[in-house]
């Protein structure tokens, strides 16, 4: 269990920065939070469980809104957008967090 502070003092942010961003992934589930003095933020699930895509939602949205929503959208067609939005996902969503751990990350 950890503080907004807590967070924030280790990753090098403001804690109101760290507020931001949490209340992305308190929605999405991805963490979940307890109140009171002893209180704080902890992961929802298991690592094992939590992939990168689930926090790249959390915070952009799906895949076809950022397909859609991007700046590559000007330059190449929705198609080809969305693609490639769909194999970054498939990636994104291959990775958890408990294999980054196993590889020694956060460094």
């Amino acid at each position: 269990m950890r503080t907004a502070q807590d967070i924030a003092e280790h990753v090098g942010l403001s804690s109101v920065n760290v507020v931001r961003v949490v209340q992305k992934l308190l929605a999405a589930k991805v963490v979940a939070s307890q109140r009171g003095h002893t209180g704080g933020y902890l992961l929802a699930a298991s690592p094992d469980e939590i992939t990168l895509l689930d926090v790249v939602e959390a915070m952009e949205g799906n895949a076809a809104c950022r397909a859609l929503n991007s700046t590559e959208a000007e330059y190449f067609p929705r198609t080809v957008s969305r693609d490639l939005y769909r194999r970054v996902d498939d990636m994104l969503a291959s990775v958890t967090f408990g294999a980054l751990v196993q590889e020694g990350w956060p460094r």
